[in-house]
């Protein structure tokens, strides 16, 4: 079946599970373009939106007691939420204009609340935090025009990049549909984490 999408704007292309993904939007027919590709030429309209912001630090090995170093915790912060936010202002105006309407987003099931036991890494946790409140306010906002919301991880480390990017095409460009045909019960309205192996997780 054909993607219902024709251009998808990807944040960037630059990680090995973008770059596949990447791959994958183009071998199913739809034009990609990134930031860089357009420079200050921004295109008039996007259908699918997918923001690949999830930078991590080695560093990280703060724990729940153990306290945070500022200076990291900033700079993965400003990577993970300050980032996402100033990117989906500066192209809203396309997504509007465009016909899809679709939001996607990298995270993690470390980072939610159930599973962010006392171990390391809780800058990254915290930023992953902090973007999933991001999301639910824009949710509050955006669903009414239209739009719909995807979260994912790619599960960097125990998936490969590529599969992680075939499992994620099939999510974002996938409607949920309706319970029963009920518009009342329309699955679009949830905001849910899932997983390149398809496991979902509420946050």
């Amino acid at each position: 079946m054909r993607c219902a999408f024709n251009t998808a704007l990807m944040t960037s292309a630059h990680t090995a599970f973008a770059e596949a993904l990447a791959k994958v939007f183009v071998r199913e027919g739809l034009r990609v373009l990134t930031p860089e590709s357009f420079g200050v030429c921004a295109p008039e309209s996007v259908d699918i939106y997918v923001d690949t912001s999830d930078s991590t630090d080695g560093r990280d090995v703060f724990t729940e007691g153990a306290g945070l170093d500022e200076s990291l915790t900033r700079r993965i912060y400003e990577h993970n939420v300050l980032r996402p936010m100033t990117l989906l202002e500066a192209h809203l105006k396309a997504l509007i204009g465009g016909q899809g309407r679709r939001l996607c987003f990298l995270s993690s099931r470390a980072a939610l609340t159930s599973s962010a036991l006392a171990d390391s890494n809780w800058a990254y946790k915290l930023s992953k935090a902090a973007l999933h409140m991001f999301l639910q306010m824009a949710a509050n906002k955006l669903l009414p025009m239209g739009f719909t919301f995807r979260l994912f991880d790619p599960l960097c480390g125990l998936l490969a990049p590529e599969a992680a990017a075939e499992a994620a095409f099939s999510y974002f460009t996938r409607r949920r549909g309706t319970e029963r045909d009920n518009p009342m019960r329309d699955d679009e309205t949830r905001l849910v984490l899932r997983d390149a192996l398809g496991g979902e997780h509420a946050w």
